[in-house]
């Protein structure tokens, strides 16, 4: 047997956020592979010269160089 019990102030609230932003947003997913073993060994090197970054820190640096040489992209 199933028992509803209502949500109560905080937790009440964050549910009914959660519920509009289904309503209200697009419902998208994408996954997408690629190979960044270049990438992966780029950020060793920097790591060997002391400079700690994240493999998104790195990939950042990519969309923002990528997008200031084609910026009608």
């Amino acid at each position: 047997m199933t028992r509803v019990v209502p949500l109560k102030g905080m937790r009440g609230m964050i549910a009914d956020a959660m519920v509009k932003s289904l309503a209200t947003a697009a419902q998208l997913t994408h996954h997408a592979s690629a190979d960044a073993s270049a990438l992966l060994a780029h950020k060793a090197r920097l790591a060997d010269d002391g400079v700690k970054v994240s493999v998104e820190d790195l990939l950042m640096l990519a969309v923002v160089r990528a997008l200031k040489k084609h910026p009608d992209a």
